[in-house]
């Protein structure tokens, strides 16, 4: 119990030093929300926010889970840049149901945007971030510079001085396609592996881009996986904590809340709920390793290099089904993600809502990202015949340009200060398109053996070669 009491005077001092801080000019709103709404997770939801917010720090320093570092330093170089009108404008690509004025307050007197970690009370400090009346023509990244720069290169090498990120999605083999599910088998038995069909397009494409004078980094250049983590013995108990905190907005979490009397009684219904006991068992090492620790080491390679640009490359399906057959529909389109799209549950961390805000603090970049998005689109409609998809592919997406979708996925959140394109190339379980795939007929080495490549993944690479000169042309000087 005295660990309780302890957690409870801890936030009790911050939030009277927090009052302190508050105005009559606060608004209970975020800026392009006339009043505040609360938004309720669930029905039986019965705590008042204080007390659901101290429990749920209570249970999760019970379990272990690690104090989360300050945000505040990580948005230094984004204060006082974006104007309410521009974040008014993105918010809606960025924030699917509106979560985001639960966490905020702002000061219309003096354009400060003030976060908070405890919804809906808003009394705990998470961050500030001032605003600007206008924009700030002095704030220009340092990709965009280097776009401008390009505008001058000689013809032969348009692409000179620029630094762009290749991720070649999944994994590829046997063993990963089983591991992770994404391969397609005929009824021949001929066998499409995602993982392949990324890493060799990506290859060709950095072929391509470095002739024309690019610096180009691959996240990965085998089959394997990019994190070095032994998928059969990694210890799993750390991210079954970081699953833990960032569970602790969904419907059970909250629903367990409410359980018990705070205390020892509630971390015991929590120990012996079946929630709980899966996030630390070894049912969910695959989603950890392929999910977390290897999409994490994929930011951490790509991060360092500070990319100008990054294409994340993926290939689509339509209702493969438990054989992972061949569609006979013949739906074969395209389509790309940039950042945006948070879910009312992905705002649990402190490291989520800091990520959201740079995001939201940064629509040149989010602009950016747009643009070669739909690049890519326009390219691989116009050299391969493949329209842009009208469906997002999830219900957690919203629509920004034709075959341009926001969503929350890891890389568009984390991989930030450039414009990133997730795309999903084609949808490679369509006959046609699996056919055209398997006629591979160039050789191509990879770990060691032949993996040979078809002409219809050499005319992708040439699309999007061709993408990233358009964006290219289009970020330079006018001139």
């Amino acid at each position: 119990m005295s660990r309780t009491r302890n957690i409870t005077n801890r936030i009790l001092k911050v939030v009277a030093s927090s009052v302190l801080a508050l105005s009559g000019n606060l608004v209970w709103a975020a800026p392009g929300f006339s009043e505040f709404e609360p938004v309720v997770l669930n029905a039986t939801q019965a705590l008042s926010p204080d007390e659901a917010f101290l429990r749920t720090l209570f249970i999760l320093e019970q379990f272990g889970v690690p104090t989360e570092i300050d945000s505040q330093p990580l948005l230094e170089e984004l204060q006082a840049v974006q104007t309410p009108e521009e974040i008014k404008r993105v918010l809606p690509f960025l924030d699917l149901q509106k979560t985001f004025q639960r966490y905020v307050l702002f000061d219309t007197s003096t354009g400060l945007m003030s976060a908070f970690q405890d919804p809906q009370s808003r009394k705990v400090p998470d961050f500030s971030v001032q605003l600007t009346d206008s924009p700030n023509s002095s704030f220009e990244p340092e990709f965009q510079k280097r776009l401008r720069a390009a505008a001058h290169n000689p013809k032969e090498r348009p692409l000179a001085g620029l630094r762009i990120a290749i991720d070649p999605g999944h994994m590829g083999g046997n063993t990963w396609d089983q591991r992770t599910g994404k391969f397609i088998r005929s009824a021949k038995g001929q066998v499409l592996s995602e993982g392949i069909l990324t890493l060799q397009t990506a290859l060709l494409l950095e072929s391509e881009l470095v002739a024309l004078g690019a610096e180009v980094l691959l996240s990965r250049r085998t089959l394997n996986a990019v994190s070095p983590l032994e998928f059969t013995k990694f210890d799993l108990r750390d991210f079954a904590l970081e699953e833990l905190r960032e569970s602790s907005l969904q419907d059970w979490f909250q629903a367990l809340l409410n359980k018990a009397p705070a205390g020892e009684t509630l971390y015991r219904a929590f120990q012996s709920s079946r929630e709980v006991k899966q996030i630390f068992s070894d049912f969910m090492r695959s989603k950890y390793f392929i999910n977390r620790a290897d999409l994490m080491a994929r930011v951490n390679a790509i991060q360092p290099f500070s990319p100008d640009l990054t294409l994340i490359i993926h290939f689509d399906t339509l209702n493969s089904g438990p054989s992972n057959g061949v569609n006979p529909s013949g739906y074969n389109r395209t389509k790309a993600y940039v950042s945006g799209a948070f879910e009312k549950t992905e705002f649990a961390s402190r490291e989520d809502r800091r990520y959201f805000a740079q995001h939201l603090l940064d629509p040149v970049t989010w602009n950016a990202s747009v643009q070669l998005s739909s690049a890519v689109v326009t390219q691989i409609g116009r050299q391969l015949g493949i329209r842009p998809d009208a469906s997002g592919g999830s219900p957690s997406t919203r629509q920004v340009a034709p075959g341009v979708f926001s969503r929350n996925l890891h890389l568009n959140r984390k991989i930030t200060g450039a414009p990133v394109s997730y795309l999903e190339c084609l949808f490679y379980n369509d006959p046609t398109e699996f056919a055209a795939l398997s006629n591979a007929k160039h050789p191509m080495r990879i770990d060691g053996v032949n993996h040979p490549y078809s002409d219809r993944l050499a005319s992708l690479a040439n699309a999007l070669r061709d993408a990233v000169l358009e964006f290219v042309r289009q970020s330079g000087d006018p001139r």
